[in-house]
């Protein structure tokens, strides 16, 4: 009797351990596919967005493309807690240098400015447009 209640105790063990192991191996599993999913949601959304600041015609869009280059230049970039795939991030980020790539050349087309991804100088640049335009509206008596 003694060597079947070590048995069922053992077998216990065992099996514990065995859903322990596999919990954690389907909870990375599962963890690795969402993140791969939302990966690619936030691939098209990158590519979105290079269309929609694609064509920079006026200072209300250059402030709003400038805007966008520093949010999508930070937007769920790959690395320790939110890494899919080597493939996944590498798309990832292929497509989020394309985006702020598009972003910089309709800015420059559309000021003549050659800042290229200074990020500081555009917001220099918008700083300097807001304040002339504001001058422009209230001019001091």
């Amino acid at each position: 009797m003694n060597t079947l209640v070590h048995q069922k105790w053992l077998i216990g063990i065992v099996l514990t351990v065995i859903t322990v192991i596999l919990t954690f191996a389907l909870y990375k599993v599962g963890t690795k596919l969402l993140i791969g999913q939302h990966q690619k949601n936030v691939i098209l959304l990158l590519k979105e967005w290079e269309q929609q600041f694609e064509d920079v015609a006026s200072e209300r869009e250059a402030f709003d493309a400038i805007d966008m280059y520093e949010y999508a230049s930070k937007y769920y970039v790959a690395g320790e807690g939110y890494f899919s795939s080597e493939k996944m991030s590498l798309r990832l980020e292929d497509q989020r240098r394309q985006t702020l790539d598009t972003i910089v050349s309709s800015l420059e087309k559309f000021t003549g400015l050659q800042y290229g991804h200074d990020f500081e100088k555009w917001k220099e640049w918008r700083d300097d447009v807001l304040a002339k335009n504001k001058a422009t509206q209230n001019p001091q008596s």
